[in-house]
């Protein structure tokens, strides 16, 4: 009987994980260029990788991918969290759907960072 509630439970997370990246991907419409892998039964392996392409404006600044990365990550997470304990303990779900909300502005933010023109002196 463990075993069917080890598959339901890994099924659970999965279809979560699923709805995250669903929901990230209609998040960053305006710049998702196309995706890799998509959420489904593919995690179960170690070689699983979501992968999410953006297209950014020339002048985006390359130096917040890190924290794009890692706000991509951290919501994922936590939205996978929330949905994990809204099942099994309520009380708490909240804490991870507000932190899922914060890595959202987090990722608006970095993704909006702009490297400012140069100007040049005009050649006389």
């Amino acid at each position: 009987m463990q075993a069917n509630d080890e598959d339901d439970n890994e099924n659970q997370i999965l279809r979560s994980i699923g709805n995250a990246f669903d929901t990230l991907k209609a998040k960053l419409s305006s710049y998702v260029s196309g995706t890799g892998t998509t959420a489904s039964n593919i995690l179960l392996t170690e070689e699983g990788n979501l992968v999410i392409s953006l297209e950014m404006p020339d002048n985006f600044n390359q130096g917040v991918i890190d924290a794009v990365k890692s706000a991509i990550d951290k919501y994922i997470v936590n939205s996978v969290l929330f949905d994990w304990f809204t099942i099994t303990k309520p009380d708490e779900a909240q804490t991870y759907f507000e932190l899922s909300k914060n890595n959202v502005e987090e990722l608006r933010e970095s993704l909006n960072k702009r490297i400012r023109p140069t100007r040049t002196a005009p050649v006389v």
